[in-house]
C-alpha cells in the first residue's frame, strides 16, 4: 500500500503536481501488472535473473488424467470398428481342413492350436488372432477323431483321443510337433480329461472296447514321467459326462449315461466329487434333470453352471447350478430353445456364452440375474463346434459341420 503525507510546507501547486505524478506512476504500474498476468512468460533476463509472473494462469495437471501404459507382456484387447457393435460375430479365417468334433488350446504365446476332425485326419492348424489367419502346424501320429486337449504347465499340450485305438499325444510348440506318450493309455470313448492344480490330469470315464464295457475306473496321466497310474474308481461308470474343476481343486463329475453319446436311453442325474488329496471320488447332491452330453462351466463365484443336453428321451433347454459348499443343484434359467451339441465359454465380465446345437442363434447366461438372454447370431449353423476364449477377451468359434463349407469356417464373438 501505498501512503500519500500531506507535508504543509509545500506550496498547494506544487502538492497538486506530485500527487499527478504519483497517481500516474500508480497508474502504470497497475497496467504493467494487468499485462503480464495475460501475456506469455517472458524468458529469463540475460543476468539469469527469473521473471515472475504477478498472476501466473493456471494450467491442468497432467497428473489428473494419467495415460494408461501395457506391460510389455500384456496383450491389448482389440476394439471392434466404428461400424461394429458389442454382442456380434464376425468371420475371420477358414481351416486348412474341415472340422468338426475336434479340439482347441490357447497356447502361452496367445496362438490357438486346433487338433483333430471326425470326419478328416489332416493337420493340426495354430490360429494367430493378431492376423486373424490359421497356419498348418505338426501331424498328429494318429487319426484324432474326438480328443481332447488339455495345456499341461510346461507349456505343452496333452491330446488325448477318446477312442480304442489311438495313444496320448503331446504337442510340443517350440518344435510344432507332435510325439507319442502315455503307452499304458486304455481306450475310453467319450471319457474326459482334466488338469488339476498340481499338474497332473485326471482322465475318467468313457467305455472301452465297446459298448456297454463301462469303466468306473480312473487314472492320472503325469507330465514328469509321461505315465498313466491308477487313481480311484467313480461310484457309477459313465460316458458323456462333464468334468469341472472347482476353486479349491476338487473335480465335479456330473450326469452321463450308459447308452452311447448318439442314442442316450439312460441319462443319470447323479454327480460325484474326485479329491485329489485323497484320490477318490464321493457322492454328491443330484442334478434336478438328468443330463448327458450336457456343458459345464466354473462361474467365478465358484458355482458350476449345468447347460442343455438329452435326458434320453428329450433335448434340454434348462440349467441348473451346482453349489459346492452346500453339494446341491438348483434350477436357473432356460435358453430360449433347445441345444445339443453345443459350447459354452465364459467370458469376461463373468457371463456364459452359448453357441451351436445346430443353428446359427447364440445366447449369454447372466449369472447376477440368472437368466439367458440372445444375442448376435453366427455366419452360419453349427453343430459340434469348438469355442475358445482368447487371451483378449474375443471367442473363437471354430468349424462344425464337417461335410458343409461351414466346416473351415471360424468366426469372432466380440463380448
Amino acid at each position: 500500500m501505498i501512503q500519500v503525507r500531506y507535508d504543509k510546507r509545500v506550496r498547494p501547486v506544487a502538492w497538486r503536481r506530485r500527487l499527478h505524478a504519483l497517481g500516474a506512476a500508480l497508474l502504470l504500474f497497475v497496467m504493467a501488472g494487468c499485462s503480464t498476468a495475460v501475456a506469455p512468460s517472458a524468458p529469463p533476463s540475460s543476468r539469469g535473473t527469473p521473471v515472475v509472473s504477478a498472476t501466473p494462469t493456471p494450467t491442468a495437471s497432467l497428473a489428473a488424467t494419467p495415460t494408461p501404459t501395457l506391460s510389455s507382456t500384456a496383450t491389448p484387447t482389440p476394439r471392434p470398428s466404428p461400424t461394429l457393435t458389442h454382442g456380434v460375430f464376425t468371420l475371420t479365417g477358414s481351416t486348412k481342413v474341415n472340422r468338426n468334433a475336434t479340439a482347441a488350446t490357447v497356447l502361452a504365446n496367445g496362438q490357438v492350436l486346433i487338433v483333430g476332425s471326425a470326419n478328416d485326419p489332416g493337420p493340426a492348424e495354430l490360429y494367430d488372432p493378431t492376423t486373424g489367419k490359421f497356419t498348418v502346424t505338426g501331424t498328429p501320429k494318429d487319426w484324432l477323431g474326438n480328443p481332447v486337449s488339455v495345456m499341461l504347465k510346461t507349456g505343452r499340450v496333452l491330446v488325448v483321443d477318446f477312442s480304442p485305438i489311438s495313444q496320448p499325444e503331446l504337442y510340443d510348440p517350440r518344435t510344432g510337433t507332435f510325439s507319442l506318450t502315455a503307452s499304458s493309455w486304455v481306450g475310453r470313448e467319450y471319457g474326459t480329461a482334466t488338469l488339476l492344480n498340481s499338474g497332473k490330469v485326471l482322465i475318467a470315464g468313457g467305455f472301452t472296447n465297446g459298448y456297454p464295457n463301462m469303466p468306473r475306473s480312473a487314472q492320472l496321466y503325469d507330465p514328469s514321467s509321461g505315465r498313466l497310474v491308477p487313481t480311484g474308481s467313480m461310484k457309477t461308470g459313465r460316458q458323456c459326462f462333464t468334468a469341472t474343476l472347482l476353486q479349491d481343486g476338487r473335480v465335479l463329475v456330473a450326469g452321463g449315461d450308459v447308452g452311447g453319446c448318439e442314442a442316450i436311453d439312460n441319462a443319470f442325474s447323479s454327480a460325484e466329487i474326485y479329491d485329489p488329496a485323497s484320490g477318490k471320488f464321493t457322492p454328491t447332491g443330484s442334478m434336478t434333470t438328468p443330463r448327458a452330453s450336457a456343458t459345464a462351466t466354473l462361474l467365478a463365484n465358484g458355482e458350476v453352471l449345468i447347460v442343455g443336453g438329452t435326458d434320453g428321451n428329450t433335448d434340454l433347454a434348462s440349467a441348473e447350478l451346482y453349489d459346492p459348499e452346500t453339494g446341491t443343484f438348483k434350477p436357473t434359467g432356460s435358453m430360449s430353445e433347445v441345444r445339443t451339441e453345443r459350447m459354452a465359454t465364459l467370458l469376461r465380465n463373468g457371463r456364459v456364452l452359448v453357441v451351436g446345437g445346430g443353428d446359427s442363434s447364440a445366447e449369454v447366461y447372466d449369472p447376477s440375474t440368472g437368466k439367458f438372454s440372445l444375442t448376435g447370431s453366427m455366419s452360419a449353423d453349427r453343430s459340434e463346434c469348438v469355442a475358445v476364449r482368447l487371451s483378449d477377451g474375443r471367442v473363437l468359434i471354430v468349424g462344425g459341420e464337417a461335410y458343409s463349407p461351414t466346416g473351415s469356417t471360424a468366426e469372432l464373438y466380440w463380448p
